[in-house]
């Protein structure tokens, strides 16, 4: 078992601090499920203009939540811990989708 150290950008279904199984696939190890889940929700955007990607990564730490950046440009991945209320985020956003600066996706929720 392991737990997860960092906010997953391709997987859907965990989350950081999530604990999970994997096996041994080729000297690789696969996903293979959630053990005990942590709480947090993961989510994804993809910043439209890659310029903008700071100030939404500050925007959403001024939330509560933890930003990480991809090497694919504009993608961000994004854990939200369980003392920030997804619903406090939503209309964030939404507001940010509908002004065309992002996209997003929800990757997991608790």
């Amino acid at each position: 078992m392991f737990q997860l150290d960092n906010v997953p950008f391709f997987a859907k279904g965990v989350a950081c601090e999530d604990v999970v199984s994997a096996k041994d696939v080729d000297g690789e190890l696969r996903f293979q499920k959630v053990v005990r889940p942590s709480g947090h929700a993961t989510l994804r955007l993809i910043v439209h203009d890659e310029e903008d990607v700071p100030s939404v990564k500050e925007l959403l730490e001024k939330h509560g939540c933890a930003v990480e950046r991809s090497h694919v440009p504009g993608l961000i991945s994004v854990d939200v811990p369980p003392t920030v209320p997804l619903d406090s985020l939503k209309p964030l956003l939404d507001e940010g989708e509908d002004e065309e600066r992002w996209g997003y996706e929800e990757a997991c929720l608790p």
